[in-house]
């Protein structure tokens, strides 16, 4: 399973390992701003806690906020027009959060077909490097078919350059899974088994 483990900088320290959930409650509390460095436990980069579609909203919401009450004018201002300023601000929340309803859901499906890739691909390694029978290994093949049929026609009608999470792992089951399971037995073909484990390296990096 994709773990749930997050850093990120405060000041000259680094913090975590945390959850997404942590995070997102740093950042309604102001704690986590757009600028914030985070990173996933297998990213090698940091990037700014806005680039997370998870995060965006709660720290550009805390920007709505006065950071400094003593910078106030002595009246404070206007009640209405802070009152505007907060409606405006959940409107832009429930309308991003609808829109993003299906993403999330999507993108949950991704990792789940991302885990079945990578369950298929152990068995596959443990099978292979075991010198296990023709009748067991025919076995398997049928098995793994079955299993990735739903998925291949799902991503064949969703995929696209818009969607490279779901491009990726497409290519990985549809274009090199194959021909692994054709050929991985008697015949194994590194070149194609090193670009499927790239495209499901890249629909990992996309997803988390």
């Amino acid at each position: 399973m994709v773990s749930d483990h997050w850093f990120y900088q405060h000041g000259d320290a680094e913090k975590g390992p945390v959850s997404m959930s942590e995070l997102e409650s740093l950042a309604a509390d102001g704690a986590l701003t757009a600028d914030s460095p985070v990173k996933h436990i297998d990213d090698h980069h940091w990037r700014s806690a806005v680039d997370l579609p998870e995060l965006a909203i709660a720290t550009e919401v805390v920007a709505f906020d006065d950071p400094d009450p003593s910078e106030r004018p002595q009246h404070g201002k206007p009640r209405v027009l802070r009152m505007i300023c907060f409606g405006l601000a959940a409107l832009v929340i429930g309308a991003v959060g609808m829109w993003s309803l299906r993403g999330t859901l999507s993108a949950s499906q991704d990792r789940n077909d991302l885990v079945l890739l990578s369950e298929i691909y152990a068995e596959f390694q443990q099978l292979r490097d075991s010198g296990t029978s023709e009748d067991e290994w025919d076995d398997f093949t049928k098995r793994t078919q079955q299993q990735i049929r739903p998925m291949l026609k799902r991503l064949e009608e969703t995929a696209t350059a818009k969607q490279p999470a779901k491009q990726a792992l497409l290519w990985a089951s549809r274009d090199y899974l194959r021909k692994m399971l054709e050929e991985g037995r008697n015949d194994p073909d590194a070149e194609i088994e090193r670009t499927f484990l790239e495209h499901l390296s890249r629909a990992r990096q996309l997803l988390n």
